[in-house]
């Protein structure tokens, strides 16, 4: 390549011309042809930038380098943004995975919980009218014992009998079903 003596930008003209061609050939043997071009384009911006510190009888050279180093930083930062988007991805899926295990599990539980709750009902119809009548009143409506009785024209201790043996039937009835009823049958009884 001869340099003639001209001003800069027909100087920097004629480098482009007869170089970008091979920059790009030379770029594209390490990245695809549109990271090629940005790479070319930007180590022709930095020789304009610089292009009185450059000697111009190493300038072909200082060119083919300052591509062949920006490919492999542009292919080094391309590892990094893989290597982030796996690990971005792979965090999204194990929140994913955890929402979808929580609302099964949420689901799962209201859905127990619903069964258990029929379950209770069922077991309550089951017992003698007035010891629901008085369980009913007491655990579900939050009457007083002493209201309840009045209610029912029975004695308060009358009223604590029927509950006690609400609360005993149902243990027996229930004790099947597990933790959660007999938890609840335990707070009833208190």
């Amino acid at each position: 390549m001869q340099v003639k003596e001209q001003n800069p930008i027909n100087h920097f003209r004629q480098i482009y011309n007869e170089l970008y061609p091979k920059l790009m050939v030379h770029a594209c043997k390490f990245v695809n042809e549109k990271a090629a071009e940005d790479i070319v384009h930007d180590v022709f911006i930095t020789y304009w930038e610089q292009h009185q510190l450059i000697m111009s009888s190493k300038l072909s050279a200082f060119l083919f380098r300052a591509t062949q180093n920006s490919c492999l930083n542009y292919l080094k930062h391309q590892k990094v943004v893989e290597n982030y988007q796996e690990q971005w991805q792979l965090a999204i899926d194990r929140c994913e995975y955890y929402n979808q295990k929580i609302e099964s599990n949420t689901m799962l539980f209201a859905t127990e919980k619903e069964l258990n709750y029929k379950m209770l009902e069922e077991a309550i119809k089951l017992l003698p009218p007035r010891n629901a009548e008085a369980l009913n009143l007491f655990y579900f409506e939050g009457k007083s014992q002493k209201d309840i009785a009045n209610q029912m024209n029975v004695s308060l201790r009358t009223v604590q009998s029927h509950l006690a043996q609400a609360i005993s039937k149902l243990r027996k009835t229930l004790k099947h079903v597990g933790v959660w009823i007999t938890l609840m049958l335990n707070y009833i009884s208190l």
